[in-house]
């Protein structure tokens, strides 16, 4: 079987993302590709101001669509690399994640892999059990830390600060005539639809979601 082009391998992976779990299935997340490269950012516009002030779940959301981006390229071959916030002037870029290395992918890779699109709701409690060592070291190994809530009633959100909705959506910018963009995500009324083409990057300055308005409802 002859290797994908890296946009048609951009292309499978983000395909398989957008059926990652997110908070009330918002999605809260846009790609960008630039050749063998997927850039992934939050989008605070999806972000849920009562649910979700502090973007704690907004970004757990990007991370599972990060997760499955990186073991859907395992599945077609590919050894992912990934920076994790790797601009400081960019708090919404959540990670890059390119290929170039290739490798048969493992056993359970593959078995996991085909439960991406198996997809389940579990809205009951979790066991108070302690989290396992090897998941312990496996976090701190990929540069993600595992460590408790400090307190019952408190959450910290992970990464570098806090993200707060801003009162407007923000427009991602523009592409190039000769680079067609859509976000590749669920259509809004239900079901999946296959992937649009990816952003190319264009020069931008993002900040962090800005203080959410004095007033807002519960969205999604």
């Amino acid at each position: 079987m002859p290797l994908l082009t890296a946009e048609d391998t951009a292309a499978a992976i983000v395909a398989a993302a957008v059926w990652a779990p997110s908070v009330h299935n918002t999605q809260p997340w846009w790609f960008a590709a630039n050749g063998p490269e997927l850039s992934l950012y939050a989008d605070c516009g999806r972000q849920l101001p009562v649910a979700d002030p502090d973007g704690r779940e907004m970004l757990m959301s990007c991370g599972a669509a990060l997760f499955t981006a990186r073991l859907t390229a395992r599945s077609l071959g590919w050894i992912p690399r990934t920076a994790l916030l790797p601009d400081p002037a960019d708090p919404l870029l959540v990670a890059r994640v390119s290929w170039a290395e290739r490798a048969a992918p493992a056993g359970f890779e593959t078995r996991l892999f085909g439960q991406v699109q198996q997809r389940r709701t579990h809205r009951g409690g979790f066991d108070p059990v302690p989290l396992a060592p090897q998941l312990l070291t496996a976090g701190s190994t990929a540069g993600a830390p595992v460590s408790r809530p400090p307190g019952p009633h408190r959450r910290a959100a992970p990464g570098r600060t806090g993200f707060r909705r801003a009162p407007t959506r923000h427009t991602p910018p523009a592409p190039s005539p000769t680079s067609p963009a859509a976000t590749s995500r669920t259509a809004a009324g239900g079901g999946f639809r296959p992937p649009a083409p990816m952003r190319q990057p264009t020069p931008r300055a993002w900040s962090a979601c800005s203080p959410p308005p004095t007033t807002g409802q519960r969205t999604g």
